[in-house]
C-alpha cells in the first residue's frame, strides 16, 4: 500500500497545484452535483498535468494512487476514477468509449489533421476549445482560431459531444469521428 507520508505529501502537493495553477476559480452555483463530479476531475487533471511539467517527479507520486482499471464500472465514480487515471497515465489502457473520448489529446487531434493547437491550460481538444470561448459554450457556436473555425455541433450538459473543425471552408473532422 501507501505509506501515510506518501499520502500526505501528495495530497500536499495536489493542494499546493490547485492554489499555483487556478487562476479563476469556476462557479458550481449552476452545476448539479454529477456536473460538478465531472468538472472536479477534469480541473484536477489540468493542475496536475501543469505540475507536472514543472515537477515531473509528481506523476509518479500521483500515479501511485490511481488504481482504477476497466473492470471498475458498477457506478459513476468509477468511471470518473477511471478518466482521472487517463488524464494522469499515459500508459493506462481503457477502450469504454466515455473514456476515450475523454482523454483525446490536443496531440492525437494534431496528428490526425495536420494542425499545431498548443496550449498550457489544456490537453484534450474539448478542453482547449473551451479555453478558447472561455465559457461554456452553446450548440452551432463557431469560433475562428488559426485558421480554423471550431463549430460546437452538439453538446451534452457541461461537456462537447461533437465538434467541428475546418480549415479555410474545408471540413477536417468531427470530434466524434476522431474518436470512434
Amino acid at each position: 500500500g501507501i505509506s501515510g507520508l506518501e499520502l500526505y505529501r501528495a495530497t500536499a502537493a495536489h493542494c499546493a497545484a490547485h492554489v499555483v495553477e487556478t487562476k479563476q476559480p469556476i462557479s458550481a452555483e449552476a452545476l448539479n452535483p454529477m456536473q460538478m463530479a465531472v468538472i472536479s476531475v477534469i480541473e484536477d487533471a489540468r493542475v496536475e498535468t501543469l505540475s507536472i511539467r514543472r515537477f515531473p517527479g509528481l506523476k509518479q507520486l500521483w500515479c501511485k494512487l490511481h488504481t482504477a482499471t476497466p473492470a471498475l464500472n458498477g457506478s459513476m465514480g468509477d468511471y470518473l476514477n477511471r478518466l482521472a487515471r487517463a488524464l494522469l497515465d499515459d500508459s493506462y489502457q481503457d477502450n469504454d468509449p466515455w473514456i476515450v473520448e475523454g482523454r483525446t489529446h490536443l496531440y492525437d487531434v494534431n496528428e490526425a489533421i495536420g494542425s499545431s493547437f498548443e496550449t498550457d491550460e489544456f490537453d484534450t481538444i474539448g478542453g482547449y476549445v473551451f479555453g478558447l470561448f472561455g465559457r461554456q459554450p452553446k450548440e452551432q457556436e463557431h469560433l475562428d482560431d488559426n485558421g480554423f473555425r471550431f463549430t460546437i455541433v452538439e453538446t451534452d450538459g457541461r461537456r462537447i459531444s461533437k465538434l467541428l473543425v475546418e480549415r479555410e471552408n474545408t471540413l477536417f473532422v468531427t470530434l466524434d469521428e476522431a474518436l470512434g
